[in-house]
């Protein structure tokens, strides 16, 4: 599963999960728990639904999300500094982006080469910009 791999620790909750036809992915490793299963894929139709059976550490989520969409080649956005989120909307042929700092310190964002117009403020940006700490930038755009 792509990056996923190696040991991960997890905690406070640990289901018994009896698989009944998924396909056991990965396994609990330690103390009572051991051999059973921990994460389940079961496929129906053209979809897929996971199970984890654990409250897992940071860095299995991010592993699993990252492995999850690079097997869907889903890609970010933007390339953004950890807890800056962007979304984006379309209407009327023009896109919108928001892009929101969580967090309390500055942090870089790439808008990529084309410019796009910062409706806050009324100016043109593009390339790799500064947020401050909590700030917000609402781009409009293009919907390419």
């Amino acid at each position: 599963l792509g990056s996923l791999g190696g040991d991960y620790a997890c905690g406070l909750l640990c289901d018994l999960l009896h698989p009944e036809g998924a396909e056991v992915l990965a396994e609990y490793g330690e103390e009572f728990y051991r051999g059973m299963p921990v994460l389940t894929r079961n496929r129906y139709g053209q979809g897929e639904a996971w199970y984890v059976a654990s409250s897992p550490d940071a860095s299995f989520l991010r592993d699993l999300a990252g492995s999850l969409c690079a097997m869907r080649g889903i890609k970010p956005l933007l390339e953004a500094a950890e807890g800056i989120e962007v979304s984006r909307r379309v209407k009327d042929g023009r896109a919108f982006l928001f892009i929101l700092n969580h967090n309390h310190a500055a942090g870089a964002v790439d808008l990529g080469p084309l410019e796009q117009t910062e409706l806050l403020s009324g100016t043109t940006m593009n390339g790799t910009v500064t947020l401050q700490p909590k700030d917000v930038l609402i781009l409009e755009g293009p919907a390419l």
